[in-house]
């Protein structure tokens, strides 16, 4: 663990979140997301970012499906406990992220943040 890396939590996370809704909307403007003007969308993403000692950030990855969607999952001789694990994982993103459009009393929405698209 970095020493020190809370005090630059805050200001860091807003470039990231403000990054991933630049990366999105690239992606709609060249076609590769449908983007459905005047209709209510949903989508889950993953993005990782990496900071950097002068304050900028990098893109690392961005998985536009969750692993319990990857074809490898569903190889039973595959499966080990770290397959496992992200598909657990993954299980639980997905029902937290669904609990957004359709509430239910064990979904978890405070973890989740939206990003404004209107802009498109």
């Amino acid at each position: 663990e970095t020493v020190g890396w809370k005090q630059h939590w805050e200001k860091t996370y807003l470039k990231c979140q403000q990054c991933t809704a630049d990366v999105i909307g690239r992606a709609v403007k060249m076609g590769k997301l449908k983007g459905r003007k005047g209709k209510k969308q949903f989508e889950v993403f993953s993005a990782d970012w990496m900071p950097d000692v002068h304050s900028n950030i990098w893109l690392f990855e961005f998985n536009m499906s969750p692993a319990v969607c990857q074809k490898e999952f569903d190889d039973l001789e595959k499966r080990d406990e770290r397959r496992d694990k992200l598909m657990k994982d993954d299980e639980i993103m997905m029902r937290d992220a669904l609990s957004i459009v359709l509430p239910w009393g064990g979904g978890r929405v405070g973890l989740w943040e939206k990003v404004d698209m209107d802009y498109i």
